[in-house]
Order: structure tokens, then sequence, then C-alpha cells
């Protein structure tokens, strides 16, 4: 069977803007609800409702490790079905482009938004405006060290709490690429190296598992193996059958991605737990992310309606990169000291409610100018040099 065409998922764009808000919405909520992360340890600050979102499956919402996850594997995915879709004799200057290119694509706005939370530091720290305490944990030299290496090189949050994840975007688009050279000539047992990858994440580096779920994912897609299981099991090609399905695998995404990540599983969650024990709870997210973005693509193949394909979640795919940089930002260094100020004048939750609006429009804004000052130019350069 040939490989697929070479069309652009629209969607995945909106999916990836879909996931930056809800690791944002995760981080607001364990900042000003811890109990949302931790349960029943903790004093509920919100009647309850923040309990429930620890351990019950509408927690989804809020589970900062799928929707990380979620995000991982798109990394993985979007570079191995480049390799995948590329024609043979291109196969080796594609992959070498890429593999160049992944360090600057990443480091440039990754380093503005360090540099930017720095100088934010200093003067916060010079004018006594530090209202958290926080502080810099390394001298200007150590800092651009970490900034342009280290924290690419293994998992670190010093700088912000979410930046660990650069580990897994930097080291796992090389990952993706390098095992998707030698599915180049669509080889099936390539899908079982996969697996064992997956495994061996488990066992190793849990938070590297979503990557080999997003290359086998991108080894389905490509070489249409998802057409051909379609084209053998007839019920499949029935356009209404199909949709329930792939709708039937999208709530199983939501409902495994709700999975705890800190409390013991109780109520129905209880039926999971011994696949938690076999693939850890973040393989649990892994495999959530894998059926998520999976199923959509089965629906897609059956229908056109996409609410992902949408403007509004097409915006926020292009500026889903800035939402990941700045979001800590805006709660730590302006959220907590105006939660507390409005407290003075509101009850507890409606100051709450009232900081969320204005830090999610703070992000928001800071993402688009962010796309447009530094993002788009870095894109444009990069293309100059044929990166």
């Amino acid at each position: 069977m040939e490989k697929v065409k070479k069309e652009r998922l629209i969607w995945l764009d909106g999916l990836k803007g879909l996931a930056c808000i809800g690791v944002f919405v995760h981080h607001f909520f364990l900042g000003f609800y811890p109990a949302s992360y931790f349960g029943p340890v903790l004093e509920s600050g919100l009647g309850g409702v923040d309990i429930a979102l620890s351990r019950e499956p509408v927690g989804v919402l809020i589970n900062g490790n799928f929707w990380v996850n979620v995000f991982v594997l798109v990394a993985a995915f979007l570079p191995a079905c480049a390799i995948m879709r590329c024609r043979e004799e291109e196969l080796g200057s594609k992959a070498g482009t890429m593999i160049l290119k992944r360090y600057p694509r990443l480091a440039i706005p990754v380093t503005v938004a360090c540099a930017v939370y720095y100088v934010i530091m200093r003067i916060l720290i010079a004018t006594g405006g530090n209202y958290m305490d926080k502080e810099l944990n390394y001298g200007p030299l150590e800092y651009v060290v970490h900034t342009l290496f280290t924290q690419y090189l293994k998992e670190d949050s010093t700088i912000q709490g979410s930046y660990w994840t650069l580990h897994e975007l930097f080291a796992g688009a090389y990952f993706a690429i390098l095992i998707s050279i030698p599915s180049a000539k669509k080889r099936p047992w390539m899908l079982l190296i996969y697996l064992a990858a997956f495994f061996a994440f488990r066992a190793s580096a849990p938070s590297f598992a979503a990557c080999a779920l997003g290359v086998f994912l991108a080894d389905m897609v490509s070489y249409g193996r998802c057409e051909a299981v379609k084209e053998k099991l007839g019920f499949l090609r029935n356009k209404r059958t199909g949709t329930v399905l792939s709708l039937i695998t999208i709530l199983a995404a939501f409902f495994l991605g709700g999975y705890p990540s800190y409390v013991v599983p109780e109520n129905i969650y209880r039926l999971v737990k011994p696949l938690a024990v076999l693939l850890s709870p973040i393989g649990i997210h892994a495999l959530a992310a894998y059926l998520l973005v999976g199923g959509i693509y089965m629906f897609h193949s059956y229908t056109d309606f996409s609410i992902l394909s949408s403007a509004v979640f097409r915006a926020l795919g292009r500026i889903c990169m800035g939402i990941y940089l700045f979001h800590l930002m805006w709660i730590e260094l302006l959220g907590y000291w105006l939660k507390d100020k409005l407290a003075g004048s509101m009850s507890g939750n409606t100051a709450v409610l009232a900081t969320f609006a204005v830090v999610a429009a703070g992000i928001l804004i800071t993402a688009l100018v962010f796309n447009l000052l530094v993002e788009k130019p870095a894109e444009r350069l990069l293309k100059k040099i044929r990166l």
C-alpha cells in the first residue's frame, strides 16, 4: 500500500493549544486549590469540588500530566510523520535538517522567555516587589549556561516549574526522528520496536513513554495501516459505526486522562488500577494521549466536522509556545498578589475567579505578542539559513 498523501492535520494545532490551556489551568488550580491535585489530605477550598477533581473522571479538565503527555505525543508524532512521508532519496537530507533545526527552533523562544524572567526577577528583587520571595538560583553566567544547555539535557524546573518538559520536547523529538528512519521502507516489525521502546521508557524514563506512542501512531497513519484495518474489518467501513467508535475512543481517552496523579484511586478508577501498576500513572496518561489523538484522527476520517480546526483553536495553537513559557510567570509573579489584594473586598473564591480572568487574559496577550515579535521572526530566520 502506498504512503498516504502529505495532508496537513490542521486540528493538531488546535489540540496543542488546548493542551497548553489544560496545563495552565492545572497549574492555576494547583496554586490556588492544591486539594485538586493532592486530594483529601488537604482541606477543600472549593466546597469539595477540588477534591472531586483530584480523583474523579472530571479531573481530566485540570490533569496537567495528561495534557503534558498530549503535547509530548504530538511533538513526537509530527517529526515522525515528516520522516515517514518523505521520499526515500530525500530521507537523509530531511532527517539531517530536522535534527539541526530542532535546537534553535526550541532554544530561541525559550532563551528569550528565560531572559524576560531574569530581568523581571531582578527588578522585583531590587524594588522589594518580590511578593512570594522567589529566588534566582543562579548567577548571570550560570543562568546563561542553564538556559542554553542544561535544561534540555535533563529534567529540570529551577527556572520555571513547567520547564522540566523542555527535556522531553527536545530529546523526545530527536528520538522520534532517529527511530523513524528505519521505518522509511514501511517495515511492519517496527511497530513492535515502538512498543518495546514504550515499555523501556516506562521502566526507566516514564515521561518519554508518550514519545514512543507518538511514533507508533505516526507509523499507523503515514503508511495507511489505519485504512488497512478499516478495510479488513468491514463494519468499520460504515460511517455511522466508525464515527461512534471514534467518539468512544475519545471518551476512553478522557476517562484515562483523568486517572489520579497523586491520590490513591477510588471509585471507578479502582478498575484501572491494575493497568496503572503495569504502566504507571504516567503510562496511563500517555496511553490516554494516544487514544485521544488516534480517536480524533479516526473521527476525521469519517466526518469533516472539527472544533479543533476552528479559528479560535488554531489561533491557540499558533501561540501555544508562549502560553507554555509564560503562564507560570503570570501565576507566580502576579496571580498570588492579586488574589490577596482582591480578597480584602470580596470572598476568597470570587477573588480567585477574578484573578483567573486577569491572569488568563495576560497570558493570552503575552503569548500573542511573543508569537509576533519572537517566534515568527525566528522562523523566518531559520528559513533564510535553510533550517
